[in-house]
Formats: structure tokens, C-alpha cells, sequence
């Protein structure tokens, strides 16, 4: 496993890198169980990383290379990948709410599908699971091992880095007001 890390890394290294970039989200899960508990009304925590990296990814493209990006842009997840199914919902939705005048959903309407490959038959997937592994054991504290391929990666291949943590989630999110039950009959 060493050897294909450092591969991957020298191998992303070399890449133009005004036309390749990371883009990651996180979700600190002991500040989400926290705010949950205080009564913070938060979406699944897929749904936060939903809301930062395709808008980030899209507008990414769109700014850089205009022209470049038509209706046509496909996102494929690894067979079997938990986050699909809440990703082409999300896709649904603001490209509905996109028909309709909202904003948001202009960045989404240029995904043509969504879809599934197998990392081991696409390249492009297992590298992504390879920096997805390598940046969750940083996160998580394991040592050099990952967390040592993570900090290499964010030194030789620019990155987007989108981290909900305690204080962004509670500049984006408010606590759930309940009702007294003395109103909820009204």
C-alpha cells in the first residue's frame, strides 16, 4: 500500500497543475454530533459535502476555462459508493429548482448524469479513493502513513478545501426553535 501511495503521489505531482486540483470536504463528526445535541437543525452530513464540492467543482471549471465546460459534464462514483444515491438527489432537486429561476441550480444543471464505474477498471476512481483514504487517516490522526501521503498531496497539487467544522457549521446553521405545546394546537 506504501508503494502505490507514494506512486499516486509522484504520479500527481507531475500533472499540469492549472488544469488539475483537489477539491475535499469534511465534516468534523464530534462537532456535528455536538451541534446536533444542542438542537441544531443540520442536514446529513453527506449533504453538507454535497452542498461544497460539486459548486465548488463546477464553478471551478466554468471560471478557469470558460468554453471549455458544456452541458455535458458526467460524475461517476465507485460501485457501491454510499454517497451517490444522496448526491443524484441533491442533482435532481437543483436541477428542478434550477427550471424554476433558482440560482443555485445553474452550476448543477450542467451534470448530464450520474453513474457508477468501478475503480478497478477506471484510473481516475481509484486515484480519488487513494487521496480520500490517505486525507480521512489525517483527519483522523493515524500517522505518516496517510496522514503523511495527505500532507505531501496538499503541497504539490493545489486544493480546494472545504472543512464544516464547529464554527462554520454554526455560522450557516441555527438551532431548531420548537413550538411550546401550548401553540402547537393553535
Amino acid at each position: 500500500m506504501d508503494a502505490l501511495l507514494n506512486d499516486l503521489a509522484v504520479y500527481l505531482s507531475r500533472l499540469d497543475k492549472s488544469r488539475f486540483r483537489i477539491f475535499w470536504a469534511a465534516v468534523d463528526r464530534a462537532a456535528y454530533r455536538r451541534l446536533r445535541a444542542e438542537g441544531y437543525d443540520l442536514p446529513h452530513a453527506v449533504d453538507l459535502c454535497n452542498r461544497a464540492c460539486p459548486e465548488a467543482v463546477l464553478a471551478w471549471y466554468v471560471t478557469k476555462f470558460p468554453g471549455v465546460i458544456t452541458p455535458d459534464v458526467h460524475f461517476y462514483f465507485d460501485v457501491n459508493e454510499a454517497f451517490k444515491g444522496r448526491f443524484e438527489r441533491k442533482w435532481q432537486a437543483e436541477k428542478k429548482s434550477a427550471r424554476r429561476g433558482g440560482d443555485r441550480g445553474i452550476f448543477w444543471s450542467l451534470i448530464k448524469t450520474v453513474d457508477t464505474a468501478s475503480h478497478e477498471d477506471s484510473p481516475g476512481i481509484q486515484a480519488a479513493d487513494l487521496v480520500a483514504w490517505a486525507v480521512n487517516r489525517q483527519e483522523q490522526g493515524e500517522g505518516l502513513r496517510g496522514g503523511g501521503i495527505a500532507r505531501i498531496l496538499w503541497q504539490v497539487i493545489p486544493a480546494t478545501i472545504w472543512p464544516w467544522n464547529e464554527v462554520r457549521m454554526r455560522q450557516k446553521f441555527r438551532p431548531r426553535i420548537d413550538m411550546p405545546a401550548s401553540l402547537d394546537r393553535v
